[in-house]
């Protein structure tokens, strides 16, 4: 275990478990890594039957050319498969040092098809995969930086970002996330049925940036609700064609 680790009780590191930290332990036995083999088996048994959330997903899409970026930690095909509409996709490196010029050109309705950002990588390609402690370490890299920062409002008109069944644990993204720049021209919300102690402590930090904002504390940003639930409602928002408020 890691210094920092050492120091944590049973309860604490069992809350802050990831799949990255799994790997690191598995290259150790098995350096072919099964368990990413295993999730890829399993995958492809179950891309062909989604669930609600990712259905009600694909309605909303039909709708929301210009309106939306899909921005993905999981590594799975679901939301390509079953969108129902063309997504550029962005998984590797090298297709994310073309992100950023395509994502304003999408802000600035130069282009229509709804960008897809595959931040850990896709199951297609192991290669793109970030599933190691080793990875998240390092940060996410500069193209990933760049179009994170294109997702930017500013600080009068903080943009709207909403983070679905999103536990706030992975540690390259986080140090990305908790600058100052993204605490001001971010608008967030958590949909989470559960209020996970990972959330608290990301809003603990988020306080003072959010005492001087109409929603000044997490709960008025949480959304206690399955995935299942707040897609079903949102897409029937969605497809009667009225107006989407952030509130």
């Amino acid at each position: 275990m890691s210094e920092s680790e050492q120091q944590l009780t049973k309860e604490e590191f069992v809350s802050r478990l990831t799949l990255e930290r799994v790997v690191r332990a598995e290259r150790r036995m098995a350096p072919n890594l099964p368990t990413l083999k295993e999730f890829r088996q399993h995958h492809d048994t179950v891309l062909g039957a989604p669930g609600g959330a990712v259905l009600d997903l694909a309605k909303i899409l039909r709708y929301a050319a210009g309106k939306v970026i899909l921005v993905e930690v999981n590594l799975d095909l679901l939301v390509e498969t079953h969108a129902g509409v063309p997504l550029r996709v962005f998984a590797s490196d090298l297709d994310f040092a073309r992100a950023a010029q395509y994502v304003r050109g999408y802000l600035a309705g130069e282009e229509a098809t709804i960008p897809l950002l595959k931040m850990h990588g896709t199951i297609t390609d192991l290669e793109t995969c970030v599933v190691s402690e080793e990875q998240t370490e390092q940060g996410v890299g500069a193209g990933k930086l760049e179009v994170l920062r294109e997702l930017l409002g500013t600080n009068e008109e903080p943009r709207l970002w909403i983070y679905v069944g999103v536990s706030m644990r992975d540690r390259d993204l986080l140090r990305v996330l908790k600058g100052e720049e993204f605490a001001h021209q971010l608008d967030e919300r958590w949909v989470c049925p559960y209020f996970e102690e990972t959330i608290a402590d990301y809003a603990r930090e988020r306080d003072p940036f959010w005492k001087k904002t109409p929603r000044p504390r997490i709960e008025d940003r949480l959304i206690t609700e399955t995935a299942d639930a707040f897609f079903s409602a949102l897409s029937s928002v969605w497809e009667t064609g009225a107006t989407i408020r952030s509130d």
